[in-house]
């Protein structure tokens, strides 16, 4: 029980407040709407596009990586 308590408490290791800072936050900082699909801006340089046929492209800016993924494949 000691070991839970000092967990809980901190002093076992890195505390929660440690582990929340080391994962960074991302958010939308942009967005637009049209009558096919929706984009998204993200705090990363992630730009997502959602289209109404539920498929999806996603441009990771700083890795020059492009994904596609399609709804409609079996």
């Amino acid at each position: 029980m000691q070991y839970f308590r000092k967990y809980l408490h901190g002093s076992a290791g890195e505390t929660v407040k440690d582990k929340r800072e080391a994962i960074p936050f991302v958010y939308i900082k942009r967005w637009a709407k049209s009558d096919q699909a929706i984009a998204f801006r993200l705090n990363n340089k992630v730009t997502q596009l959602n289209f109404n046929d539920k498929s999806q492209l996603i441009l990771y800016a700083d890795r020059d990586v492009l994904l596609y993924s399609n709804s409609q494949a079996k």
